[in-house]
């Protein structure tokens, strides 16, 4: 799996922005090429980045006022819908002759399959 690094650095008011972002961008794509040997294959940036609301309870020493779930709501309704699946499957596997303990099914000892309808 390919990555990518990531960095937000600031903050200042709008009218404390410089007019470009070239002396900046250079200097990233220099301290890259130098860490691994590499030039980069893009570079984005730019004055205009926002902070998410981790990283702005972060620097204000606070906890994060949205719950982490809602950030990741569609990867955990993603996990979900697979354990569902599988779910399904687990239970079309065991047929009728199954117990129940907790949410998990299990099938039948093999002492036991004898003593089952």
């Amino acid at each position: 799996m390919k990555t990518s690094w990531s960095c937000k650095i600031g903050e200042m008011g709008p009218s404390k922005v410089p007019a470009g972002d070239l002396p900046m961008r250079m200097a990233v794509q220099r301290a890259y090429e130098q860490l691994t040997g590499e030039a980069p294959a893009f570079c984005f940036s730019g004055w205009g980045a926002q902070l998410t609301d981790g990283e702005r309870a972060v620097v204000e020493d606070r906890l994060q006022t949205q719950p982490v779930c809602q950030q990741h709501a569609e990867t955990i309704r993603s996990l979900k819908a697979e354990v569902a699946e599988w779910k399904r499957r687990f239970e079309l596997l065991l047929g009728s002759k199954e117990k129940r303990v907790g949410t998990l099914s299990i099938g039948p000892t093999p002492g036991e399959a004898e003593d089952m309808p």
